[in-house]
Order: C-alpha cells, then sequence, then structure tokens
C-alpha cells in the first residue's frame, strides 16, 4: 500500500481556479473524485491530507492505494497533477531490503535466468 504525494495547481487551470480561496471545497472535490475511483480498484483508497505551499497557488495531495496506472493517469488529469511522487513506510522499505537481498544473484553467478 504505497502512498502517493500530487502536485496540484490551485489556481490554474480554470477548473480549479473556484478553490483559490476556498481549501476545504478543494479537499472535498479531491474525496470525491477518489470516491469515483474507488470502482477501478480493490483497496481501499484513502486521502491522508491535502497541504498547501504558503507562497504559491499549489496543493500537496497525499493518497494511499491509489495504485492502478490507468486510474492514476485519471486522477493526474482530472486534477492538473503537475507530478507525483511514490512514497513508502519504513516498513515497506525494510520489505524492499529483503526482496532486495533475495533478487540479487550470488557474485559468482552466472545464470541468466
Amino acid at each position: 500500500m504505497p502512498q502517493k504525494w500530487f502536485r496540484v495547481p490551485n489556481g490554474t487551470p480554470p477548473e480549479l481556479e473556484r478553490f483559490v480561496d476556498n481549501p476545504w471545497d478543494l479537499q472535498g472535490y479531491v474525496e470525491e473524485v477518489l470516491r469515483r475511483a474507488q470502482q477501478y480498484q480493490e483497496p481501499e483508497i484513502e486521502l491522508l491530507d491535502v497541504y498547501f505551499e504558503v507562497g504559491r497557488r499549489v496543493a500537496h495531495v497525499i493518497v494511499r492505494n491509489l495504485d492502478d496506472p490507468i486510474t492514476v493517469k485519471a486522477f493526474c488529469r482530472i486534477l492538473h497533477v503537475e507530478g507525483f511522487t511514490e512514497l513508502l513506510t519504513a516498513d515497506q522499505v525494510r520489505t524492499a531490503i529483503e526482496r532486495e537481498r533475495a533478487m540479487t544473484p550470488e557474485p559468482d553467478s552466472t545464470s541468466t535466468s
């Protein structure tokens, strides 16, 4: 269950202008988009929080379990996302390290399979 941190302009484009001075409405809009996205994947999508930059009209939306790449693409297009970062918890990084060790061939291994 990775988290994604989306960077969303909340002043432009025109579809999002109504949220410039209404951060609570932007949060509600994001929740509605995620509610509608839920039908396309099994794990429950969760909006963790929405943060706003102090000096710019930019929101940062943190979502858990928005995993389907096609749904992520649709979400990004609806909110005009400028970019996102996938985040892991410390436990998830521990699992990644364990998998890395299991997946790494021995130094003297010549196997290609």
